[in-house]
């Protein structure tokens, strides 16, 4: 079958006194198709990945985390709707916890008071899910895959952003958190329309995207009744389309069409909730 697959994890961790060293590294195997050689020309066929390299420092008050990780938010053991700090891995998207997770180059923050927890997160690059690309035999993929020319940047700065707090009761606990990023993956947000000067007898038609600006609040709870444990999650999403005007060259021989005669940003917007 030809998807990739990973064979093996390795940890190696390092600790010394109140500072500490934790790295993940995965071999991953594809088989090659037919025409791989056609356009490539390395016979590697195995492929090291360094998931992730990050330092880790003890404190009086907490921790404190630097480098490329993977983050688990959320009361819910899986799929829950505000563990949204790290992209995902389409194909390992049946896998549990975080080997279906790409980490992040990110700064992270846990403080203990009493029995209260406070926890932050940023990252200074947007971060995007990896997606099948319909070239092998994974059976889900995206219904389209657009050139990079008709993805719009980000023209704001594309940190991400986020912070909980989580109290512990007898009962068990509770926990209200908030994230700030763009979306993991694109969207449309707009259609160009470009002639040959003057002419537009024969015009082409610029589908671009882009990636919304998304918030999310969330709220979740781990709740111990004897015997039964109950844990749910809820998130509420305000995604927002940031580009209002999406003027550029044509993606498709722009030296021949190389005049904009219409412009249509779409400005979507969506508000919603999911729960687990």
């Amino acid at each position: 079958i030809n998807i990739p697959y990973r064979i093996f994890n390795i940890n190696v961790d390092h600790q010394n006194g109140d500072l500490s060293i934790k790295s993940t590294l995965s071999l991953e195997h594809q088989l090659r198709s037919d025409t791989y050689f056609l356009t490539n020309s390395s016979p590697q066929d195995f492929h090291w990945d360094l998931r992730e390299l990050y330092m880790q420092w003890f404190t009086s008050f907490g921790e404190i985390r630097i480098g490329k990780q993977i983050h688990a938010w959320g009361s819910a053991d899986e799929n829950s709707p505000i563990d949204v700090v790290n992209p995902l891995d389409y194909y390992y998207l049946f896998s549990a916890g975080a080997e279906r997770k790409l980490a992040t180059f990110s700064t992270a923050t846990d403080l203990y008071i009493n029995n209260t927890k406070l926890g932050f997160v940023f990252s200074p690059v947007h971060n995007t899910h990896r997606t099948p690309g319909g070239d092998d035999d994974f059976p889900i993929s995206i219904p389209i895959a657009p050139d990079p020319e008709q993805i719009f940047e980000i023209d704001d700065k594309p940190y991400e952003i986020g912070g909980f707090i989580n109290q512990t009761f007898n009962f068990g606990d509770l926990t209200f958190s908030y994230f700030q990023g763009y979306d993991r993956i694109f969207n449309l947000t707009g259609v160009n329309v470009y002639g040959r000067g003057p002419d537009l007898s024969f015009s082409h038609i610029d589908i671009l995207f882009g990636y919304r600006k998304t918030s999310v609040m969330g709220a979740g709870s781990v709740l111990l009744l004897g015997d039964v444990t109950l844990r749910w999650d809820l998130g509420y999403f305000d995604t927002q389309d940031q580009n209002t005007d999406i003027n550029q060259a044509s993606s498709f021989f722009p030296e021949t069409y190389d005049s904009l005669h219409f412009s249509y940003p779409l400005h979507e917007e969506s508000k919603y909730y999911q729960t687990t």
